[in-house]
């Protein structure tokens, strides 16, 4: 782990605005953004933060109200820090995370899941995203990354499927389709695949996401982004 997060995942990218369409309904927007540049438990990190939020028809029924924050170590492309604050409809959920590299433990706030012994460069999954986005991704090609989530760390795994072009609010992009198999929360409570389409070149900008989630289909598409001048 020393490949640098540099221009192409980060800089170039970002901020990022989705929507976010739940059935054939319009249920909100997703944003992907970079805080900042802070030291975090060792380590130089960029603070990657992303919400969603139900627009005002949908919060009459279901709000939401979800961000999650990671802090990505920018030499080493692994987590050092871990926050996420969920709220969808009744459902509550707040927890923070320091991850200790160097000692190779991850602290939580949640009581039950306080001491988690952890493996040398292990993610998040926030920062697993990004992490991904370093990758050389080939169709059929398959990657496995151990991973932190609700106390423990398991291997999530990533299936590089094909190449497909893609239609979104900000235009129609080539891609690739990838699937992280996960089993713990994100930015929404995972209750089926995942599908993600990143774009077939050096930005891997993520335009597409698929999900099941508590309350039906949700799928998120890139509204608009900006890139920097390249130099």
């Amino acid at each position: 782990a020393t490949t640098e997060i540099y221009t192409l995942s980060l800089h170039d990218a970002l901020p990022i605005l989705f929507t976010v369409d739940y059935g054939f309904y319009r249920a909100g927007t997703a944003t992907m953004s970079v805080i900042g540049v802070e030291n975090v438990n060792g380590g130089l990190c960029y603070h990657i933060r992303t919400t969603a939020e139900s627009n005002d028809f949908i919060s009459k029924i279901y709000k939401v109200r979800d961000k999650v924050d990671s802090y990505i170590d920018i030499k080493g492309v692994f987590s050092r820090r871990f926050e996420k604050r969920l709220r969808e409809g009744g459902y509550k959920s707040d927890e923070f995370v320091d991850i200790y590299q160097d000692r190779l433990i991850a602290l939580s706030t949640k009581q039950k899941r306080a001491f988690t012994e952890i493996p040398l460069y292990v993610q998040d999954i926030l920062s697993t995203l990004y992490y991904i986005r370093t990758f050389d991704l080939t169709a059929g090609r398959n990657e496995t990354i151990e991973t932190y989530a609700d106390g423990k760390v398991y291997p999530l795994k990533v299936i590089v499927h094909k190449k497909e072009k893609v239609e979104t609010p900000a235009g129609t992009f080539m891609c690739i389709l990838v699937e992280p198999v996960m089993k713990s929360e994100g930015i929404f409570r995972q209750k089926g695949r995942l599908l993600v389409w990143m774009t077939d070149d050096r930005y891997k900008i993520p335009v597409k996401m698929t999900s099941k989630v508590a309350i039906g289909n949700i799928a998120v598409k890139l509204e608009s982004y900006r890139k920097s001048v390249e130099k």
